[in-house]
């Protein structure tokens, strides 16, 4: 393989995995907004 090929390969999967952050974060909050009674505070 490449340097190059590499360097590439490298970029997409952070690429990849700051969009999945992005995408995780949204359902994240969608869930919460939808089911707030999963997220009671689990500290007493």
């Amino acid at each position: 393989m490449t340097k190059e090929y590499i360097d590439a390969y490298n970029e997409s999967e952070a690429e990849q995995e700051r969009i999945g952050a992005l995408a995780w974060e949204d359902l994240r909050s969608q869930i919460y907004s939808l089911h707030p009674e999963y997220y009671c505070k689990t500290t007493e």
